[in-house]
């Protein structure tokens, strides 16, 4: 690991070299803040500097805070070396974007521990970002694969239910009564399907458009959303309760994601109830307001809340209520683009609250 001394004065730096030479440490020396800022400028690995404050031309705090600017890709650890003892200072000298804090004169052992620290954070701030960068990498190629292969599926999906509907058509009053219902399970098993592909795109979607910010109307949004639901789940005839002029400043694209399915669920969690209700409001929370979509269905055992935004993860089962369980994983993944959050509340056959946050 590199250490660079940046101090006027040539006892304190010889001093300091051959402390820290004698560890093993390859050091780099700055006669003042100047050419400790074009050191830093070069090098192409984090290293670890030792800045005294008070230096000519260009003093050690200032050298901090434009390493912190323009290197923000290698994660240099700063140590400010000064006589400057005081609360004051030592809190004046960490806001330059200083690391660590060391006051004249110094003990050679606690210095070196320090550094060694320094070492630690270095290594640990470097094998983060990797991981990071691993991460985001893996992410765009999932996205990527999971676009492609859901547009890839929908033709043959498509050839499959047209066939299905043709079979269907031409064999009715042919094919006995099970041989129709095996052509009606396969036709319920490519909806489930198609189901789960929009799903993955809306996932997606969710996870990888750009956020554009503007004021949305969630009041509009929920009354067109309804009413396509009610066109769409005939069977299904629900009291909507909305909130007038409900407005959130937010990516439209996102909160429609969020509003259809936080609504589709609450529509057909509570389409066996004889007088299905679906609420959609907000609570003024300060400056935060906290939007919920409310049903009076089947709820669910809180003890099992911990799965509800988990992909693929049920709590109801597909006889009961069919679905993909993909719906909450999209809507959770919306709302964390907006710097917000998403939490529920609910009881067995009592119905479920959804409550979300969308930070401006």
């Amino acid at each position: 690991m590199k250490v660079l001394i940046a101090d006027d004065d040539k006892i304190s730096r010889k001093v300091l070299h051959q402390l820290l030479a004698a560890e093993g440490y390859e050091v780099l020396e700055a006669l003042d803040g100047l050419q400790a800022l074009e050191i830093f400028r070069r090098q192409t690995v984090p290293i670890i500097g030792i800045i005294d404050w008070l230096m000519p031309g260009l003093e050690g705090g200032e050298v901090c805070r434009q390493v912190r600017k323009m290197c923000a890709a290698y994660p240099h650890h700063l140590i400010l070396l000064t006589v400057r003892d005081s609360q004051t200072d030592v809190v004046a000298g960490l806001q330059t974007g200083a690391n660590d804090y060391v006051t004249k004169p110094f003990d050679p052992l606690e210095l070196l521990a320090r550094v060694k620290i320094g070492i630690q954070m270095v290594n640990l701030q470097k094998a983060v970002s990797d991981r990071v960068r691993q991460l985001e990498v893996a992410n765009r190629e999932l996205a990527t694969f999971s676009r492609s292969v859901s547009h890839d599926l929908r033709s043959p999906l498509s050839a499959v239910e047209g066939l299905v509907e043709l079979l269907l058509s031409n064999c009715d009053g042919v094919l006995d009564e099970t041989n129709m219902q095996f052509l009606h399970d396969i036709q319920n098993s490519a909806t489930r399907m198609r189901g789960t592909i929009e799903d993955l795109l809306a996932l997606s979607q969710s996870a990888h458009t750009e956020l554009q910010r503007t004021t949305v109307d969630l009041s509009g949004l929920v009354t067109v959303i309804c009413k396509q639901l009610r066109i769409s789940q005939t069977e299904v005839d629900f009291e909507l309760e909305c909130g007038d002029k409900i407005q959130a400043l937010a990516d439209e694209g996102l909160c429609r994601i969020i509003l259809e399915n936080l609504l589709r669920n609450a529509c057909k969690f509570s389409s066996k109830r004889e007088q299905p209700k679906v609420q959609f409001g907000v609570l003024e929370n300060g400056n935060l307001p906290i939007y919920f979509v409310r049903d009076n269905g089947a709820g669910f055992d809180m003890g099992k809340a911990n799965r509800l935004f988990s992909p693929f993860q049920r709590l109801h089962s597909q006889d009961e209520f069919p679905g993909t369980g993909i719906g909450l994983t999209i809507v959770k993944q919306a709302i964390d683009r907006h710097g917000g959050r998403v939490w529920a509340e609910a009881e067995p056959d009592r119905g479920a609250t959804f409550y979300f946050t969308l930070r401006h």
